[in-house]
């Protein structure tokens, strides 16, 4: 079953296959290959080793939203769809904001609303984090990335928070389940991971637009 968030991965797989770069989809992250991780911030844990290195620190892992309508992880196929097709609660009680990133040197800034981008690249090898609250915001952060516009929300050279949706506003429900995390291995036509031989994505992530 396909969702926003796996719909825009494998537009990103598209995206690198078209500069000639082989991606295949992944459950784990390797010691070796370049990656780029894409999740919920409520996913993060098989990343916050990375994460940490970059002084960034997703508060609330621990925390579950009580007014989600997420599916337990063995859902049946009817559950799923049914959480899927529920309608969002609109009463102001059930307004919610779980969580918060904190970037070294910079503060704590709101989960809700945003999508964070981190490029890591230490050890011979590149990891791009993508960490999004919603469906929707992380429909949003892809966009950005697909225009070249991260600069507008840049922290740093490796860092990126883009706010695209109000944190106080209403969250939708999302299927925030271990099967969504996907990890995409790059590679160059050798078989090579590619992007340690040229940063043209993080380059194209994370520099200003000139002219």
């Amino acid at each position: 079953m396909l969702n926003s968030q796996f719909d825009n991965s494998v537009k990103l797989k598209d995206f690198l296959e078209k500069n000639e770069r082989t991606v295949t989809f992944t459950d784990k992250i390797g010691a070796e290959n370049d990656v780029i991780f894409v999740g919920r911030f409520d996913q993060a844990d098989p990343v916050k080793d990375i994460l940490a290195e970059g002084g960034i620190t997703i508060l609330g892992l621990d925390e579950k939203n009580e007014n989600s309508n997420e599916p337990p992880a063995n859902a049946s196929p009817e559950e799923v769809q049914a959480a899927l097709d529920g309608d969002t609660p609109s009463s102001e009680e059930d307004r919610f904001i779980t969580g918060r990133i904190r970037v070294e040197g910079v503060g704590e800034l709101e989960r809700g609303g945003a999508t964070l981008f981190y490029l890591n690249q230490s050890e011979g090898r590149n990891a791009l984090i993508i960490l999004s609250d919603t469906p929707k915001t992380n429909s949003d952060g892809f966009d950005m990335l697909f225009e070249n516009r991260l600069a507008e929300c840049r922290l740093s050279d490796a860092i990126a928070v883009c706010q695209t949706q109000e944190p106080g506003g209403q969250l939708p429900p999302s299927l925030r389940s271990k099967r969504i995390n996907k990890v995409l291995v790059v590679a160059g036509d050798s078989g090579r991971p590619a992007m340690r031989k040229s940063s043209k994505l993080a380059r194209r992530t994370f520099n200003r637009r000139t002219g």
